[in-house]
């Protein structure tokens, strides 16, 4: 991706995107180029000079178009960090949350907060824990060193779902600094002050 994409950019989602930006496109070829979506697409264009490879290198280059215009929306920094977000269902919130209060721990025997969040509180979906319960959003702060960057960039390049998770992925075990959970977007029914030091 060309340097100058990223330019009108400052601070830290500068640096967000210079980091995904270490990832080549060759390498994000190489992740998606076996996706069966390519096959659907190509059967589509009416060019028959259009190759599979031609078009997923044409489809690279608009999806970092389309991810700057995303983080420069969507995406926040707080406190020299970046802001995430992530989507659980739980059986009972106030006990959810009063288990992270006096432990830093989920309760049920689950350690860590989890890996998969969002830069975007719209996208943060629900896939996790207890799916027929109450979908709660956790919102946290990450320090850049500790997002997995290829694991985040090959997550946004999916052909099929990356637009609209806006996935950012955590490194197992680091530390996220939780600022609130919230029942949605209007309602941030539990905010930390101090933010609740725990793990991914």
């Amino acid at each position: 991706m060309p340097d100058l994409v990223i330019r009108g950019f400052d601070g830290l989602l500068h640096e967000f995107l210079s980091k995904l930006q270490e990832i080549s496109d060759h390498r994000i070829y190489q992740e998606i180029k076996n996706f069966d979506t390519w096959d659907g697409l190509l059967s589509q264009v009416e060019d028959p000079a259009v190759t599979k490879k031609a078009l997923i290198w044409d489809w690279i280059r608009s999806r970092w178009r389309s991810l700057m215009d995303d983080v420069s929306v969507e995406a926040a920094e707080a406190d020299g960090m970046l802001v995430v977000h992530r989507c659980i269902g739980v059986r009972d919130p106030e006990a959810f949350v009063d288990a992270l209060r006096a432990n830093g721990k989920r309760g049920g025997g689950k350690r860590g907060l989890g890996i998969y969040w969002s830069y975007s509180f719209a996208t943060a979906e629900c896939y996790w824990g207890e799916l027929d319960g109450t979908n709660i959003v956790m919102t946290g702060l990450v320090n850049l060193n500790f997002i997995d960057v290829p694991e985040t960039v090959f997550a946004n390049f999916h052909p099929d779902v990356g637009e609209q998770e806006k996935e950012v992925r955590i490194k197992k075990g680091s530390p996220v600094l939780l600022t609130s959970v919230s029942l949605d977007e209007s309602d941030p029914r539990w905010q930390f002050d101090p933010a609740l030091s725990l793990r991914a």
